[in-house]
């Protein structure tokens, strides 16, 4: 992946391969400072509720994206490839919520989307699918899927 340094490497494979997890302190190396927030890309094959637990015991979120210049830099960071956001309507459909609990305002939906196709179970935000524009939202399934190359954590400090 364009986006990951060798350090991810070496942290993706620390974090998935059985040994200790990372604690805040280390996922706090090679974090991007945005808009008084941190970020960290994150490749891997995971389903959006193992990439946000993997965000939450590095004692972060999946990233919420709440402006035009945050989705910017959100594609930014990622290279433009497809990753898993921390925003769902997995409570009550249609109702878009960023992990923090707040509701999701702005907005870079595909023009289609949302539209929780595969059996009204799309409840789960992605960005750069592979056939919308660079920066366009979808909503995917919450497993796996190998359009899905990572995920992008979010911590306040």
């Amino acid at each position: 992946m364009h986006f990951m340094k060798n350090y991810l490497k070496i942290t993706f494979v620390s974090l998935f391969m059985g040994s200790s997890l990372l604690c805040a302190s280390e996922a706090a190396e090679d974090r991007i400072e945005f808009n008084g927030k941190y970020y960290k890309v994150f490749e891997g094959k995971l389903s959006w509720h193992e990439a946000a637990e993997k965000c939450k015991e590095m004692g972060g979120l999946l990233a919420s994206v709440k402006s035009e210049k945050a989705n910017d830099f959100i594609i930014k960071i990622t290279a433009g490839e497809c990753v898993w956001l921390g925003a769902s309507d997995e409570i009550t459909e249609g109702e878009w919520l960023w992990q923090d609990g707040t509701k999701v305002a702005f907005t870079s939906w595909a023009g289609h989307e949302p539209d929780n196709k595969h059996g009204g179970t799309e409840h789960y935000l992605v960005i750069n699918w592979p056939s919308y524009t660079k920066g366009e939202w979808g909503d995917s399934p919450p497993k796996y899927r190998r359009q899905i190359h990572g995920f992008v954590c979010e911590w306040s400090k």
